[in-house]
């Protein structure tokens, strides 16, 4: 089973994190911030190295590919930052979004998929430009905020629902595939290992969290493989390095918990 490693301090309502190199970057969804802690070694308690604050508010999710991080405001706003020479950050381009607040995004061959609370629109964009390539409703719910991709098909949480599996390969006419169940139905941010997806399962003050693993070696066809009892409260996003993920509570005590995954 996955193993308590450490926990790191940070602000209330941390609403994403994720990592690059020896990086560890967390946004606040009732903030216009992300913060950047140096996480060289996970088993100390690591230090904030900088900030980046946004021009649209309430950080939702964000993304880091190569020299930029790509950030959702749930203003309604995807924001493109260039973080290569940190500390120092620069803002390159901001778009208006068609869904009234975007939550979630992710990449496919330079293709960037937005999703949020409006009758579960998925947007696709061009990563250099941030040119749209389409707005279009699947899945029956109006709230998802969760989002991973593996081989050409994008996992996208469908609150209350379970997950619908959606073919991206074409990013001009997305297609809805599937839909599986989870542990509560109850997911959020989730992480593609290998064969494997990785789902918080946000739960509340009085009902339990949970981490959730999917197979998804036939991305068709995917199935609950096995849920364990989180250890934070409302866990809701995660993130994955090596053999560790990272998981952050909804409700305080605010902590970022580190799980080892089994060999």
């Amino acid at each position: 089973n996955p193993r308590l490693v450490t926990q790191i301090p940070v602000e209330a309502n941390p609403r994403s994190i994720q990592i690059v190199g020896r990086y560890l970057f967390v946004g606040y969804h009732t903030g216009t911030w992300v913060d950047i802690y140096d996480i060289g070694n996970p088993w100390n308690v690591p230090s904030r190295v900088s900030r980046i604050v946004t021009t649209g508010n309430s950080i939702k999710h964000f993304l880091i590919l190569g020299r930029y991080i790509y950030i959702v405001c749930g203003s309604g706003a995807l924001e493109k930052w260039d973080i290569s020479q940190m500390p120092e950050v620069f803002r390159v381009a901001s778009v208006a979004s068609s869904i009234v607040t975007p939550l979630a995004i992710a990449h496919y061959n330079k293709v960037i998929v937005m999703v949020g609370n409006t009758s579960n629109v998925v947007e696709l964009y061009n990563a250099d430009t941030l040119a749209l390539y389409s707005a279009t409703a699947l899945g029956v719910s109006t709230h998802s905020d969760g989002i991973a991709i593996a081989g050409g098909y994008a996992f996208i949480n469908d609150y209350q629902n379970g997950i619908n599996v959606i073919d991206i390969k074409n990013p001009s006419t997305p297609t809805l595939v599937t839909t599986v169940a989870t542990k509560i139905n109850m997911s959020n941010e989730m992480v593609v290992v290998g064969e494997k997806l990785y789902v918080c399962e946000l739960g509340g003050l009085t009902v339990p969290s949970y981490l959730c693993m999917l197979d998804i070696s036939n991305p068709s066809s995917p199935y609950l493989a096995k849920s364990v009892l989180s250890y934070n409260r409302g866990t809701g996003f995660l993130v994955c390095v090596d053999k560790y993920i990272y998981t952050s509570g909804h409700y305080a005590p605010y902590t970022i918990d580190v799980y080892e995954l089994p060999e």
